[in-house]
């Protein structure tokens, strides 16, 4: 555990963590100019951090649910007996999806991932869709938390994800768009400093004609002579694929129990509401947050505490990543978090995504039926979203991820039989979902 002793109950800001973490020069992380030269203004692509709370400080409110996250770990954890089973704790998903590096990756819980690493969680172990900390950092463009995952010993090199979604370090930066150039410029310079290599000389010719791209429409001045000779000279690199961690969960889930804790302390005044309404990580506020995680107990117990005008202005606003109240909830596949956005829903339910300078998601153009099939959420919920409304004949947008055809707009039909042909519905429950659609279609049009 490169000087980590699992098992060992290690706070998350211990200086024995930081010190047994071999960190790289500063110069080379922040990626400037080796000269020192002034040619063009110079800026960092990542200030470095002495202590992992620095990071988090930028939001008291995150860093007050953090704490309350771990505190439920913590709690299981002390009384979990036998190295293995505290190890399948740590390592296996905690909601059918991600494991706690994971899940920290993906809400910006630096803290918790050093706790996590601290107890017994391996950095390269993939969740259930075979994801790293290093995967899901990256992947939804958290430079921070890049960085995190790398100080602790994750390998850019291993290929982590899903058959659709496989990448390395360096092949995760091709799916950053135009307005994530900072991130892009981030990541690629931790990439270098920590020994990315690329994949095959297609990937490394993308990635340059990406960074060529960055800097023709860079204004303050990056130096990117630097990173273009890494570029162009590192190795083709044979990749190893991650793997899921070997085990069998015992007791209640834990993100249950993460769900029951948090709702508790907002009844109770231990996360003050007020003060959540400050709450970000990412471009997620905490309705973001409890939606995406499926925290169905603690959303509830969120929306009764704030104004309701606040709350029907959040539930048919658009974030930067072009999720809705109803989007975010199909995304968590939690069917109590489906069913309370759906009962709580007081906006169109056939509401398209914008396609707008800002937004990065997947499918601009998709109705939440869509993102329904192309995220594989339950049968149920499908027959429950037609219940409501739900227009099949509507286009359910761009998606690449069931079928190899980026760019092309889906039906709903088409996606139904994808889900047949890749197991996830039975073909008569197809066929059922597909006379639903049909008799929503007609009621649809009868009321239009």
């Amino acid at each position: 555990m490169d000087g980590i002793t699992p098992g060992k109950n290690i706070s998350p800001l211990s200086p024995e963590i930081d010190s047994k973490t071999e960190k790289p020069p500063i110069k080379e992380t922040l990626g400037l100019r080796a000269d020192g030269g002034s040619s063009a203004p110079q800026k960092p692509l990542l200030q470095r951090t002495t202590s992992i709370s620095e990071v988090a400080s930028r939001n008291p409110a995150l860093m007050k649910v953090e704490k309350e996250v771990v505190s439920v770990w913590e709690q299981r954890l002390s009384k979990t007996q036998g190295s293995e089973a505290r190890e399948e704790l740590m390592n296996l998903p905690v909601d059918n999806r991600r494991h706690m590096l994971s899940f920290a990756a993906f809400n910006g819980m630096s803290d918790a991932a050093r706790w996590a690493r601290a107890n017994g969680a391996d950095i390269n172990t993939g969740d259930a869709n075979n994801a790293t900390m290093l995967k899901m950092a990256a992947i939804n463009k958290r430079p921070e938390m890049v960085q995190v995952a790398l100080e602790l010993g994750a390998d850019p090199n291993l290929v982590s994800g899903m058959k659709h979604g496989q990448m390395t370090l360096l092949s995760s930066l091709l799916a950053y768009k135009e307005d994530r150039d900072a991130p892009f410029m981030q990541v690629l310079a931790m990439a270098k400093t920590y020994g990315a290599k690329v994949s095959n000389e297609e990937e490394r010719g993308r990635l340059l004609s990406r960074l060529s791209e960055v800097q023709a429409r860079d204004q303050d001045g990056y130096d990117y002579q630097e990173l273009k000779i890494y570029l162009e000279n590192v190795q083709v690199h044979t990749n190893q694929p991650s793997e899921k961690f070997n085990g069998t969960a015992s007791g209640s889930p834990i993100v249950s129990e993460v769900d029951n804790h948090l709702a508790q302390a907002l009844s109770c005044g231990d996360l003050s509401s007020n003060e959540l309404s400050q709450f970000q990580t990412g471009e997620k506020d905490f309705y973001g947050f409890l939606l995406f995680n499926g925290f169905s107990k603690s959303l509830d117990v969120y929306l009764k505490s704030r104004p309701s005008d606040e709350v029907k202005a959040r539930m048919e606003s658009w974030d930067a990543e072009g999720n809705n109240f109803l989007f975010s909830a199909l995304k968590s596949k939690a069917p109590s978090m489906i069913s309370l956005a759906l009962d709580n829903w007081s906006g169109d339910i056939n509401s398209i995504c914008p396609d707008q300078a800002g937004f990065y998601a997947y499918n601009p153009g998709a109705t939440a039926l869509g993102i329904a099939l192309m995220w594989g959420v339950d049968d149920e919920v499908l027959e429950s979203l037609i219940s409501h409304g739900a227009n099949p004949d509507m286009s359910c947008g761009s998606y690449p991820g069931l079928r190899e055809e980026k760019g092309k707009s889906r039906t709903a039909y088409e996606l139904i039989d994808d889900r047949v042909s890749l197991g996830r519905t039975q073909p008569e429950q197809a066929e059922r979902i597909k006379s639903l659609m049909k008799k929503a279609r007609d009621s649809y049009l009868q009321t239009s």
